[in-house]
C-alpha cells in the first residue's frame, strides 16, 4: 500500500509538471514557468525503476497533451487520439531514458542527456512520426516574450525546447545541492549572451528590400463569388499580394475553366499577385496556385511530398513561385511539415513565407494562439516575413523577428498589412535543421545502451549449467588443506 502511495503522489508531481508547462504555453503565455516546469517531474523520477519511470513520463505526457492541446479532441474529436498517445509514449521514453545515464550529483551529463532526449521526442513526433500537436514543443512557450526567441534564428524551435529542458536540469541540480556552481555559472553566462544575442538582433534587424502591401482574404466558407468579391474590395489600397485561405475553391476543370478565368481577371484587374489554393480533387491533391499581375498563372504548387531521408529526416521539399513583388515560399501543408518545408522555401531563395490553411474547421481559442505562436517561431528561424491566412481568425503577417504586423480576429472580413523581401540564410537554414535529428539519434542511443546492458547484466548473473551439474571440485575446499 505504502508504494502505491508512493506512485500516486509521484504522479501527482507530474500532474503538477504538465500544469505548469500548460501555463507557458498559448493563451496563457507565462512563459518563464517553462524554465522550471519539469522540476516536479524529475523529483518524481528519483529513486524508480525502469516501469515506475515508465510510468511517471506517460502521466506527464497524457495530462500535458490534453490540458494544453485540449482544443484538438473538443475540435477534432477521435483524429486527435494519436496525438495525446504520441505524447505519452515519448515522455515515457524521456523518462526511461532519463534513468539510463548513472549520475553523481550535481554532473552536468545528466541534465544535457535529460533535455537532448526531450528535444529528440519533440523531432521524432513532429517529424519522424508524425501523430500531431507539434505546436506543444517547449521551445513554443518563449513566443512572443522570451528573452533568448532570437537565438531560434541559430538553433530553431528543437534547440530552443533542448534549452529550455537544460534549464530545468539545472534548476533540479541545483536543489541538490551538488557541485553545481562552477558549470551552472556557466551555462547562465552563455544564456546572458544569448539574451544580448537577441536584443541587440531586434534593435538592428534587417529592413525588408522590397515593402509591399499584403491583402490577407479571411473568408470562413466562401464560395468563389463572395472570395473575388471580397478581393474587390481592397482595390482601394493598392496591394501587391493577395492570398486567400485554403480549401474554399475546386480546382480548375481545364485552360479555360470560366470560374479560374474569374481569378486571373481578379488579379489584372487589381494589378496584383493573387495565391488562390484549391481545395484536393479525386487524383488532384490540395495545390495553390499563383496568379500574375497580367492575370497568368505564374506556377502552382501542389501539397508537399514528402521525402523520406532527405537530409536527416523525412523533410519536405517544394519549390519557390518567382513572382513581380517577391520570391514566394508557398507553404501548403500539415502542421507537422511546416518547420522543414519553411527551411526548404528559404533555401530555395524563398524572400517571403506565405502560409494558406483551411477556412472550414474551427480550433479554438487555444489552438489558434499556439497557431500563431508556431507561425512566429517560422519568422524568427527563417528572417522572412511570414504571411498566414486562415478562416476562421488566424491570419497574421509577421516581421523576421518574431513580432506581429497584424493578426485579425474571428470574424474579420479581409485586412492589409504590410510586408517586406528579405534574401539571405541564416544559421538554422545552413545547419540547424541537425538539432533534432541529432537529439533524437541520441536519446535512440542512451535507449539501446541501457537494453543491451541490461541484457549484458542478466546474461552475467544467469548460472552456469554445465558447471552446476559437476559437483564441488575434488580438492577445492578449507577442510582439505
Amino acid at each position: 500500500m505504502r508504494a502505491e502511495r508512493s506512485l500516486t503522489g509521484r504522479l501527482a508531481l507530474a500532474l503538477l509538471s504538465a500544469l505548469l508547462l500548460t501555463l507557458a504555453q498559448q493563451p496563457f503565455g507565462l512563459f518563464p514557468l517553462a524554465w522550471v516546469a519539469l522540476v516536479p517531474f524529475l523529483a518524481a523520477l528519483e529513486g524508480q525503476g525502469a516501469t515506475g519511470r515508465m510510468a511517471i513520463g506517460a502521466g506527464l505526457g497524457f495530462a500535458y497533451a490534453l490540458l494544453a492541446g485540449h482544443w484538438a479532441p473538443l475540435h477534432l474529436g477521435l483524429a486527435a487520439a494519436p496525438a495525446v498517445a504520441g505524447w505519452a509514449a515519448g515522455s515515457a521514453a524521456v523518462a526511461l531514458a532519463a534513468g539510463c545515464v548513472p549520475r553523481p550529483r550535481g554532473a552536468l551529463p545528466h541534465a544535457v542527456i535529460f533535455a537532448a532526449t526531450w528535444a529528440g521526442m519533440e523531432y521524432t513526433l513532429s517529424e519522424l512520426v508524425p501523430v500531431g500537436l507539434p505546436s506543444l514543443g517547449l521551445g513554443y512557450s518563449q513566443v512572443p516574450d522570451g528573452p533568448f526567441l532570437q537565438l531560434a534564428s541559430v538553433i530553431g524551435c528543437y534547440g530552443m525546447s533542448l534549452a529550455v529542458v537544460l534549464l530545468n536540469g539545472v534548476a533540479f541540480e541545483l536543489l541538490l545541492g551538488g557541485r553545481t556552481r562552477s558549470w551552472a555559472l556557466g551555462l547562465a553566462t552563455i544564456l546572458t549572451l544569448a539574451v544580448i544575442h537577441g536584443a541587440g538582433a531586434e534593435r538592428a534587424g534587417d529592413r525588408p528590400d522590397t515593402p509591399l502591401v499584403v491583402s490577407l482574404v479571411q473568408a470562413a466558407d466562401a464560395d468563389l463569388a463572395s472570395l473575388l468579391a471580397l478581393t474587390d474590395q481592397s482595390i482601394q489600397v493598392s496591394p501587391r499580394l493577395v492570398v486567400w485561405p485554403s480549401g474554399l475553391v475546386d480546382a480548375p476543370r481545364g485552360a479555360d475553366d470560366p470560374a479560374w478565368a474569374a481569378i486571373g481577371a481578379s488579379a489584372r484587374e487589381l494589378d496584383t499577385t493573387l495565391v488562390a489554393p484549391a481545395r484536393a480533387a479525386p487524383g488532384v491533391p490540395e495545390t495553390a496556385y499563383v496568379f500574375g499581375r497580367d492575370g497568368q498563372l505564374l506556377g502552382q504548387r501542389p501539397r508537399s511530398e514528402v521525402v523520406p531521408l532527405a537530409g536527416g529526416g523525412p523533410f519536405l521539399r517544394s519549390g519557390t513561385v518567382l513572382t513581380n513583388p517577391a520570391r514566394l515560399g508557398l507553404m501548403l501543408g500539415w502542421e507537422m511539415e511546416v518547420p522543414a518545408l519553411a527551411c526548404y522555401q528559404v533555401r530555395d531563395d524563398a524572400e517571403l513565407l506565405v502560409a494558406s490553411a483551411s477556412g472550414r474547421r474551427d480550433i479554438g481559442r487555444a489552438g489558434r494562439a499556439q497557431r500563431a505562436a508556431a507561425g512566429r517561431m517560422r519568422a524568427v528561424e527563417t528572417r522572412r516575413f511570414v504571411v498566414q491566412v486562415n478562416g476562421f481568425g488566424l491570419s497574421q503577417i509577421v516581421d523576421p523577428y518574431g513580432r506581429e504586423q497584424l493578426r485579425t480576429g474571428v470574424g474579420a472580413i479581409w485586412a492589409v498589412g504590410y510586408a517586406g523581401t528579405i534574401s539571405g540564410y541564416t544559421p538554422y537554414v545552413i545547419w540547424g535543421r541537425w538539432v533534432g535529428p541529432a537529439s533524437a539519434a541520441l536519446a535512440a542511443a542512451v535507449l539501446l545502451g541501457a537494453a543491451l546492458g541490461a541484457l549484458w547484466r542478466a546474461a552475467g548473473r544467469r548460472p552456469d549449467a554445465t558447471s552446476a551439474d559437476a559437483g564441488p571440485p575434488a580438492n577445492g575446499g578449507e577442510a582439505d588443506g
